[in-house]
C-alpha cells in the first residue's frame, strides 16, 4: 500500500510539472511574440472564474439563449475596449473588433495561428470543410479559390448576392418543420461566386 502511494503521489507530482512546465513554456513564447511584433498586450477580461473563465462562458451561453449575443458582445468591447483577451476554458483567447487584427490572424500572418482544432468539430456538421473550419494547404487553396469575391469593389455591391440569398430563405420551409440549412448553404455558395468573380 505504501508504495502505491508513492507511485500515485509521484505521477500527480509529474501531472503538475509538465502542467507548469507548459504554462510557463507558452507565457515565454507569447511574451516572446509580443516583443518580437512590437505588440501591446491587451486589456484583460475581468473573470470571476480566472482558471477555467466559466463566467464568460456560461454569460456567453445565456446570450446565445436568450437572443442578446450580439448586445453582450458589445458590452463586452464598451467595457474592455476593441481588442481584449479572456479565458477561454483555460486557454488564452484574443477578442477584437479592429480589422487589422483579422487581417493578421486570416491572412498576414495566418500561418501562425491554429483555427482548425477549434472549429472543424463544432463547424464542420454546419459548414464542411473548407475556409471557415481548416488550416494550411487545403485553407489555403480554398481562400485562393474565393480571394476574388472578397475584394474591396466587389464586397460593396450586394444587388447580385441578394437575389440568391432571396432564393435561399424561399427554400426555408415557412411551417416551422425542421431542416437541413447545409445543403442550402452549399447551393448558395457556387451560385453567387462565380456571378461576382465573373460579371462584377
Amino acid at each position: 500500500m505504501d508504495s502505491f502511494l508513492r507511485f500515485s503521489a509521484s505521477v500527480v507530482l509529474v501531472a503538475i510539472l509538465a502542467y507548469a512546465t507548459r504554462v510557463v513554456s507558452s507565457r515565454l513564447r507569447y511574451e516572446r511574440a509580443v516583443r518580437d511584433n512590437g505588440c501591446a498586450k491587451p486589456c484583460k477580461y475581468r473573470h470571476k472564474d480566472p482558471f477555467l473563465g466559466l463566467d464568460l462562458f456560461m454569460e456567453i451561453a445565456k446570450a446565445f439563449g436568450n437572443g442578446t449575443f450580439l448586445e453582450t458582445n458589445r458590452r463586452h468591447f464598451d467595457l474592455h475596449g476593441k481588442t481584449f483577451e479572456a479565458n477561454t476554458w483555460g486557454s488564452r483567447t484574443i477578442k477584437s473588433t479592429q480589422p487589422e487584427i483579422s487581417e493578421a490572424v486570416y491572412a498576414t500572418f495566418f500561418k501562425n495561428f491554429s483555427m482548425e482544432p477549434l472549429r472543424l468539430d463544432v463547424g464542420g456538421p454546419f459548414f464542411g470543410k473548407g475556409i471557415l473550419t481548416t488550416d494550411g494547404a487545403f485553407w489555403e487553396h480554398a481562400r485562393a479559390l474565393i480571394r476574388p469575391t472578397f475584394s474591396r469593389a466587389r464586397f460593396a455591391n450586394f444587388t447580385s448576392l441578394a437575389v440568391h440569398v432571396d432564393r435561399l430563405i424561399d427554400l426555408i420551409p415557412a411551417d416551422g418543420s425542421t431542416f437541413d440549412l447545409q445543403p442550402l448553404f452549399r447551393r448558395l455558395v457556387p451560385s453567387a461566386a462565380p456571378l461576382e468573380t465573373f460579371f462584377h
